[in-house]
This record gives structure tokens, sequence and C-alpha cells, in this order.
């Protein structure tokens, strides 16, 4: 079999990303080799397939990465300069458009999780970049199968520090993902991106890894959540009771400080919803939810200016809950003093498919005659306090007209499928 070895250079361990490339300074580092098969030259490296150096020792990591890899994802690496001749050199790139020693060196090295798995960037293909406010990547899968999530690290060089709150992943569809980057202060930044491996657990390959470079910070700088994965449902969504439809949701924004979230589900189910600002604070009372047969509807009034993210928890198993999604809330401007939601006791809200239309708010007004209106098929009896009231009629629509206490007393709300009996509470206010 015809095999011939090529020198060359390759990104490897000691490899410098550099925007001052000068060829006359050029040295080769590496070698590899090209082998005649099945009537074609094909590009092998077997060094690099055998493991890697971490700077002090040798780790053997056997894979086939690296043997006869297509030559358009091998140069990203392996440039051959052999005998200082260029025009000799290229034709063992194996390309029908061999690309020049400058383009070699400002592209990005697609590592093993890229190659495997069919990824590539959509966007910003040069390893380094300059950053003025902020910038967003994008990035493909051009093989099938959908990205079922990905694992951010951004890090300063100067400081050696990792800013978690400064990057926002988001989904776009079953292939396409955005990475929203905002450096905090002007310097240099590593940002390596990896992706989550099919079938092997915890197990996430290296994508990419980019050198950003801060050339200014934006005016009214708002950071992100400390969250370093993909926002949007989680893979086992389908079996945590969600429809297919919740994969399109991952970032949602609003003007005013409110907003509505209608996720599809496959059954009637009672998440558990965590608010989270900027700083990992919990807003309570913040999100309400009121679900039917085959969706959750989630309204959500966020308390000020910024960016949250909303973990939302479904039942799995007894007494058991997982993360069934991520979503980034981002709020422009609040136009209106927050108002926290009615507490909501347990679960029968849900049990009894109670929709409440009013009132909304947990506080409501003292010594005054309020409205509570609400839609159930199943109720047959509520109390408000100590006063009973019954179903007199066919229609799932309740309204009541209840005279409130003094300022700082708790109103609750219970209610029954039956028309004797213990009442569950359903919702709690507090007059002011």
């Amino acid at each position: 079999m015809p095999v011939k070895v090529i020198n060359g250079y390759a990104k490897g361990y000691s490899h410098k990303n550099t925007e001052d490339f000068d060829l006359s300074k050029m040295e080769t580092n590496h070698a590899w080799n090209a082998i005649f098969v099945e009537g074609e030259w094909r590009l092998v490296d077997s060094t690099w397939d055998a493991g890697y150096i971490d700077g002090k020792s040798f780790h053997w990591k056997k894979q086939d990465l690296y043997f006869l890899m297509d030559p358009e994802f091998f140069v990203t690496s392996h440039l051959p300069y052999i005998e200082k001749d260029l025009a000799k050199s290229e034709v063992w790139q194996l390309l029908d458009k061999p690309i020049d020693p400058k383009t070699f060196f400002k592209s990005l090295k697609l590592e093993e999780g890229s190659v495997k798995f069919g990824v590539f960037p959509r966007t910003h293909k040069d390893t380094i970049m300059h950053v003025r406010g902020e910038t967003c990547i994008e990035i493909q899968k051009y093989t099938p199968g959908e990205i079922l999530d990905t694992l951010v690290s951004f890090e300063s060089e100067d400081e050696n520090k990792e800013y978690k709150e400064c990057v926002a992943t988001e989904r776009c569809g079953s292939d396409i993902i955005k990475f929203h980057v905002r450096p905090p202060k002007l310097g240099t930044y590593k940002f390596s991106l990896f992706i989550s491996a099919p079938n092997e657990n915890k197990s996430w390959p290296q994508l990419f890894k980019y050198i950003v470079k801060c050339d200014s910070i934006l005016e009214n700088l708002v950071l992100f959540p400390k969250h370093r994965q993909t926002y949007g449902p989680q893979p086992e969504y389908k079996e945590l009771g969600f429809g297919e439809a919740i994969k399109k949701y991952s970032f949602f924004s609003t003007e005013t400080g409110e907003l509505d979230i209608v996720l599809p589900s496959l059954q009637q189910m009672k998440v558990r919803c965590t608010l989270e600002d900027g700083n990992a604070n919990k807003v309570q009372n913040a999100v309400f939810q009121q679900s039917t047969a085959n969706s959750i509807s989630l309204s959500v009034r966020l308390p000020q200016r910024g960016n949250y993210r909303l973990i939302i928890f479904a039942p799995k198993g007894k007494d058991e809950y997982a993360v069934a999604a991520n979503f980034l809330l981002q709020c422009t401007k609040v136009v209106q003093e927050f108002r926290p939601f009615p507490v909501v006791f347990g679960g029968k809200a849900t049990d009894y498919q109670v929709i409440l239309h009013e009132p909304m708010a947990k506080e409501i007004p003292a010594n005054s005659s309020v409205v509570f209106r609400f839609s159930s098929p199943n109720l047959k009896s509520v109390q408000i306090e100590t006063k009973v009231f019954k179903k007199e009629n066919d229609s799932d629509e309740w309204e009541i007209v209840f005279d409130t206490p003094g300022p700082g007393a708790q109103v609750n709300v219970f209610g029954s499928n039956e028309e004797t009996g213990t009442r569950n509470g359903l919702f709690g206010y507090i007059t002011k």
C-alpha cells in the first residue's frame, strides 16, 4: 500500500492563535500520512488518534477520528508544508480548492464533537473575533438528528476567571443554536463550545474554541442568568409529559413586564416553576399556572427590567420532580407596579380543573365587595373563609361577591367536588 509522510504544521497543544501571521517564520511541528487506498489518496494521523499531551505527559485515548478523515475537515487542523514549497504542499491538502496559510491560521479548528456529530459554525468561522458590545454566534447541524444540548465556557484570559452570566444559548429549531455573548469588561476571553453526545451519559465532546477580544462593552450592560446550557426543553421532555411543540420555545421577551406562556402537554398536570433574576435570586408569586388536558398556561409578572431564568419542573414518579425546561425571559421595561399573583395551595386547583379569572393579584382591597370569578366542571361547593357557596345550576362558571375584612387579613378560597365535607385550599389572598 503506497504511503507518504506529510510534514507540516498542526494546531496541537503548543499552537498559539495569532493575527500576525508571517510565512517566512513558519516552521513545521508535526507529521502525518497520506495512504493510497481504493484508488485514491486519503489522510491519516495515527499520533493524534492515539491520545494527547497535556504539556507534561502523554495520555492514551485511542480513536479513529483522524483515520481517513474528510480532507475538508482535516485541513482545519493540519497544513502540509513540504520543503517550504507552497505549490508542492498544497497538493497534499487533497482539496479541489486548497486554502492558503493565512486562511489556515485564522480559521477555527474543528474539534472532535464538531466532526463526529456534523456540527459546524454558521457564522464566525475564524478563531479570533473582535466584539464591540455584544455578538451572536450561530452553529448548525448538517447531519441527521438534532442537537440535544450544548455547554459553554467563557473565561477571562487575563483573570483566569469564568463568567457564566455573559452567554445565553438560544435554540432555533432542531439544527441551529445561537450563542448571545456580552463580555463584562475590556480584554481577552476564551470561549469554548461543547455538545451533548447522544447515548453517551454525561459526555460533552468539544466543538470549537474561540478567542474573544472585547474592544468595547455595552453602555447599559444587562447580563444573563448563570446558565451554561441551552435554553429550551430538556431532551426527555416527552417522557415528562410535554408535546412536540415545546421545542420551539427558548427565549421570551416583554416590554410591559407581563407575558403569557402556553406549553403543550400530553396530559393535565401541575408543574413547579422557579423564577430567578440575573443574580440567581428567586422571585416569589411571579408565575401563575393553570392547566387543561393538553396545555399548561403560565402567566408571568416581572418586577423590573432585566433577564430572568424560568425553570420548569415536571412530575417524575411519586413525589419526585425533574427539570423539564429552562427559558430565558427578557424584560426591556416595566410599565406598572409589580403585583404578585395569588398563592396556589397544593394541586387541587389542577385536579378540579379550576381556571381563575379574577382577582389575579395576591393583594385585594380591604373592607370592600370583591368579585371572585372562576370556572370548573368539577366544583360543587366553594368556601371563602367561613362562608359556603353551593352550585345552583349546570354552568361551569362561578361568580361570588365577598365582603372582605380589614387590612392585613388572609382570605382563602376552598373548594370540593362534593357539596358537603372537607374542602381543599385553592387560592390565597391578603387584604390591603
